[in-house]
């Protein structure tokens, strides 16, 4: 039977008189409500922790870069003892030429300039090349190092939940201590340094059984 069908017999029913049936059950028009759905409160929004550290104090305090700057500073050293050489050398050089020039003939004169300007040329290919190896050196040891600080919050961040880690020298113009991670990655890289630094066990040598007779 269908829906239209139900309502016009329901209808039709309410016009005519009730009869004395107990069999007959009463049909009502008000159709039957749903249960409201019950409402669920919504989640609160996961809060992100975000943290910064600065680079620049992390690399300088740090056990291996402050080492690394020793190293840095040892090879600046030599380079300057070896232009401090050659410095001295165009110095004695030229008040020598300086010396002859009254008396000298003009040949010779000719030949020690050609001198001097062969030992200002090296001076300056020596200053360059110092300039150029010392940069190297710099580089290198910056890319080394900022590698190890990389791996450090890749293993500290699941373990504090971290979800966001900023370098200060990106442009953090303010950052509570609180959300300051510094000491935790310096913390991290000197224990690294430190188990890097130890003597490796040399694997045990085995000794070939000797069968008894």
């Amino acid at each position: 039977m269908s829906k239209n069908n139900i309502f016009s017999l329901a209808i039709l029913a309410s016009s005519v008189p009730l009869l004395a049936d107990t069999n007959m059950v009463p049909t009502s028009t008000t159709s039957i409500q749903k249960p409201a759905s019950p409402v669920v409160a919504p989640m609160p929004a996961r809060v992100e922790k975000i943290v910064v550290f600065s680079m620049q104090h992390v690399l300088g305090e740090s056990d291996e870069g402050k080492e690394s700057v020793k190293t840095l500073m040892s090879q600046q050293q030599e380079w300057e003892k070896k232009l401090k050489i050659r410095e001295n050398d165009i110095k004695n050089k030229a008040n020598a030429l300086q010396a002859k020039m009254k008396t000298a003939k003009q040949e010779a004169l000719e030949r020690d300039n050609e001198e001097l300007e062969k030992l200002n040329r090296e001076y300056k290919n020596m200053a360059t090349e110092a300039n150029t190896s010392l940069q190297k050196a710099q580089n290198k040891t910056l890319m080394e190092l900022q590698k190890k600080v990389r791996a450090a919050v890749k293993d500290l961040a699941p373990k504090n939940n971290w979800d966001i880690v900023i370098p200060e020298e990106i442009g953090v113009l303010h950052a509570n201590t609180i959300y300051k991670i510094d000491n935790e990655i310096i913390n991290y890289m000197n224990a690294e340094y430190k188990k890097s630094k130890m003597p490796q066990a040399k694997p045990a040598v085995s000794i070939p059984a000797t069968s008894t007779k």
